[in-house]
């Protein structure tokens, strides 16, 4: 059975959040996942990025995460964008149409903009 990791980490001059996720987000990994979105949740940034780029496959059970995230941050007035998703993940995502739901960047960099333009607060978004 694949794995899923993730990676949390502040981004520097900001209340924004990067949550990397790598390896396959199936069904079976959904309590990996459930742990980083607890954690983010308790951190409370104003912007969570999910960086997808490592993501190989989504469940919908794994997209059911998303959108508690997107809920619980959205409840204190923050945002949530998922960036980066590759073909295969970004195509499940369409089809649930979660990206209706929350707004999807091909690029974290593109995130990262719309943070910013959003908030109005410039920083460098390296990660």
């Amino acid at each position: 059975m694949s794995t899923l990791d993730f990676e949390i980490g502040p981004v520097e001059g900001t209340n924004t959040t990067v949550l990397k996720l790598v390896g396959d987000g199936a069904a079976a990994n959904v309590s990996t996942l459930e742990k980083a979105v607890t954690r983010v949740c308790a951190m409370r940034p104003h912007a969570v990025v999910l960086d997808l780029s490592g993501l190989t496959f989504i469940a919908s059970l794994c997209m059911g995460c998303f959108v508690a995230l997107r809920r619980s941050i959205a409840a204190h007035g923050g945002t949530v964008r998922l960036a980066a998703p590759n073909e295969q993940v970004a195509t499940a995502l369409s089809r649930a149409k979660l990206d209706a739901f929350i707004p999807t960047d091909a690029t974290i960099e593109s995130s990262f903009a719309a943070i910013a333009d959003s908030t109005g607060v410039r920083s460098d978004f390296s990660s």
